[in-house]
């Protein structure tokens, strides 16, 4: 068997677990900006008949309320 320093083992399992923790970060971040990126990319609607808030697809001027029926055009702040 080798001996293996206390001060070494240590450093040893803090970079290992840094690491592990930074390349679960790049991943997540990369993940959740491709799936979470179309619900971002939505544009909201606001029925001015019944009220109803609703969104549809980004590049869309006018949609029709799932509710009512309604055209209307999207919300502009």
């Amino acid at each position: 068997m080798f001996e293996v320093d206390l001060s070494l083992f240590v450093t040893i399992g803090v970079c290992t677990g840094i690491a592990f923790i930074v390349i679960l970060w790049v991943y997540y971040d990369r993940v959740g900006k491709t799936i979470h990126q179309e619900k971002r990319d939505r544009v909201i609607f606001h029925c001015v008949r019944c009220g109803h808030l609703y969104t549809d697809r980004k590049g869309v001027e006018e949609a029709v309320c799932p509710r009512c029926g309604m055209d209307n055009i999207k919300l502009r702040f």
